[in-house]
Parts: structure tokens; sequence; C-alpha cells
């Protein structure tokens, strides 16, 4: 989903229940000039009744300060599997096309593309361990997290095909921290799963671009 509007279409299709969505924040980073923001921790899903036992996933969010306000500019949940899913009219895109490496967000899109270029000719747990952050962050079953590139390589070395693209980006002003969210399609022994991600990336004073934290979940098969 993109914008406002996509959103209160997606609100108005979810089922009316007693699910509770909470969260608690494990993590922060703030650009140099206070204009980007990013959030991650832990996201548990509860209901009520005969519901399931709650169950604890994860959450990443990126913030956007204009003058004194600050305000969502993408989020994810993932590993919360039992979240209620809408039934998408066809309004609401399931598909979008990637972008190109333009503007301020340009230094992230374009580490994407090579980090999902890389993935591709050398396989996952490599193009993870390469562009992980020293300080870098992932989150595994119920919330566990993975700290470091050669834990977050070993967490996705398993028999996979990776592809994915960016659909939109977003950068602090000072450039040295910015986001991507994007389309994946992974093909492994047991079938081929369709999501989306997003993505934290940090800039440091020389150019060099690795991630922070990703996370993603499911996406319905494109039309």
């Amino acid at each position: 989903m993109a914008g406002t509007s996509d959103l209160k279409r997606l609100l108005t299709e979810l089922p009316s229940d007693s699910l509770q969505l909470t969260w608690q924040p494990l993590g922060i980073e703030l650009s140099r000039d206070s204009s980007l923001s990013v959030t991650w921790g832990v996201a548990v899903a509860s209901a009520g009744g005969s519901a399931p036992t709650p169950e604890i996933g994860s959450y990443i969010a990126a913030w956007r300060r204009d003058g004194g306000r600050w305000s969502i500019a993408a989020l994810v949940f993932a590993g919360l599997r039992r979240l209620p899913k809408p039934a998408l009219s066809g309004k609401i895109p399931v598909s979008r096309k990637a972008i190109q490496a333009r503007g301020a967000s340009a230094p992230f899109i374009a580490a994407d593309i090579a980090f999902a270029r890389l993935a591709a000719d050398s396989g996952a747990a490599v193009a993870f361990e390469r562009w992980a952050a020293p300080e870098a962050v992932t989150f595994g079953d119920r919330g566990l997290l993975t700290r470091g590139p050669e834990a977050i390589g070993r967490a996705v070395d398993f028999p996979a095909a990776w592809q994915w693209h960016p659909v939109a980006a977003g950068a602090a002003r000072s450039g040295d921290l910015g986001w991507t969210v994007g389309e994946a399609t992974i093909a492994g022994k047991d079938g081929t799963s369709q999501s989306k991600y997003l993505t934290i990336r940090t800039r440091s004073g020389d150019g060099l671009v690795r991630f922070l934290t990703d996370g993603g979940n499911g996406r319905p098969a494109s039309r």
C-alpha cells in the first residue's frame, strides 16, 4: 500500500473483531538533522474469546519530521501470521513497478538494487552478510534478535532463489539515513512465496551504504 487512501481502503476491508496489536520499541536511529527516525522492536497480536495464544513478531517504523510533527513514512509488521487478511477488492494494487535511483533517496535505492543483484548471483547468505552494517539487527521467530553480519547471513542460509526490487524510498535531508520498501519473490524447495519488505539503511561520511534492519511479510500473488 502507498498513501493514506490505500490505507483507508485496507482498513475498511479488515474484519471487525477483538484483535489487539501492541508493540514495544527495542531500538532507535535518528538522522543527523533529525528529519528522519527509525524505531524497531517486538510486536504482539492477540484476541479475546477462543482465539489462539498471542503471537509474537516484530515491527519496523520509519518516521519523518515535518516542522514539529512526526508522521509514519513506512511501517511493517513481521512474523504475525494470524493477523486478519483483507479480501482486497482490487482497488489496492498488489504489485508495483521498480523505481529508479533518483533524488535524495538515490544512494539507498542503488544499494537495494545492488543488494538484490548479489543475492540473485551469489545467494542470500552472501548478500545479507556483505550488505549488513556491523550493528545490524534482524528478527527471527517470536521476535528473537539476530545481530551482526555473520549471524544474519547464517539466518538466511537455506536453499532458495531470492529476487526483489524497491518500489518506494525515503531519506533524511542530511543523507545519512534512509529506507526502501519493495516486493520480493523467494523460490525454495517448498514452493514460491511473494512478500513485501522494509529495509532501513545508513550512509557513512564516505558514502558507504549498509542496512541496519530489515523485515517483511507475505503479499498476494501478482495478478
